[in-house]
């Protein structure tokens, strides 16, 4: 059978005591789980030790975990068994390490899949490793602040008009898009206050591909636009968005969250909450921006598109 091996981490700001005491607690994983934001029903149930977490959602599937060993202060063990949509087993730990003033938490998993899925193993891979890293990153924050910053709202049928845009075209590695991002609308936002261009009130971004394996991403960093400029500048697109139904997820906090919304999208797509339309490039809509609004307070829809 095709296995599964992933091992992520990330540097959390506490002592490896205040990690451990936390992840021995299934109570405190509900906070914090990547799997359980994307779907507000999901029933989880934890037994009187804490050690025990079984959940059960329409879209998450149905399992269980229980913890099966520890060493105080250093490692977790774990045993993963999916119910449902179908059957596999896994063997999942937390292995914590003291770094500098605080904690490095790695976040791994040993799972063999069912034979039929073979020719999926890489995107199982590549998905499981992007939820784990979204699961690290509202872990730390929720032991370095007390609570996760991203919050869902499924808002569900919707649509976007008709609008021009320029922007600027790029592909890269999931890992650096923060900064390709920053760098892009720094040069979008500088081209229009010099070219004087009409421009309309949100920036979005237009996603044209994901290569999971590869961990790559092409999009078009955009700001709407009134009317098209006469002349292109050198290094930028203009183009022409459609009038658009969309079905939509809207994210508040930090775009270092943003990943949530997109899974919580996609999760909805695989189990056909709409009828996508596969011609239609999805988009990151940003409803304020960062120069004058708290990370916490920033909204942000994921919009893709719909057919009636």
């Amino acid at each position: 059978m095709p296995r599964i091996n992933v091992d992520k981490s990330i540097f959390i700001d506490v002592k490896p005591s205040e990690v451990y005491e936390k992840l021995m607690d299934f109570n405190h994983w509900k906070v914090w789980s990547p799997w359980t934001i994307t779907e507000k029903e999901v029933v989880v149930t934890v037994d009187e030790n804490n050690q025990h977490y079984h959940w059960k959602g329409n879209l998450v599937g149905e399992g269980e975990m229980r913890i099966t060993g520890s060493t105080p202060n250093s490692s977790i063990e774990v045993d993963l068994n999916f119910i449902k949509p179908f059957k596999s087993k896994a063997k999942v730990a937390f292995i914590i390490k003291a770094e500098q003033e605080g904690s490095r938490v790695h976040w791994t998993l040993d799972n063999k899949l069912p034979f039929f899925m073979f020719f999926f193993k890489n995107m199982m891979t590549a998905m499981i490793g992007m939820d784990y890293n979204r699961g690290l990153l509202m872990l730390k924050e929720y032991l370095e602040e007390g609570k996760v910053k991203s919050n869902l709202e499924f808002v569900g049928n919707s649509s976007l008009e008709a609008m021009y845009y320029i922007g600027r075209k790029t592909t890269t590695s999931m890992d650096t898009i923060s900064d390709a991002m920053t760098q892009d609308y720094k040069a979008l936002y500088d081209i229009t206050k010099s070219n004087d261009l009409d421009v309309r009130d949100h920036a979005f971004s237009i996603y044209h591909e994901w290569k999971l394996a590869k961990n790559q991403t092409t999009y078009t960093a955009a700001i709407g636009l009134y009317s098209l400029p006469d002349k292109v500048p050198n290094g930028f697109v203009v183009g022409n968005i459609p009038a658009q139904d969309t079905y939509v997820v809207k994210h508040t906090g930090p775009y270092h969250h943003i990943g949530n919304a997109w899974s919580a999208i996609f999760m909805r797509d695989r189990a056909k909450i709409f009828k996508k339309d596969k011609n239609f490039d999805p988009i990151e809509l940003y409803l304020n921006s960062p120069e004058n609004t708290a990370p916490e307070d920033l909204v942000t829809e994921i919009h893709m598109g719909r057919i009636r």
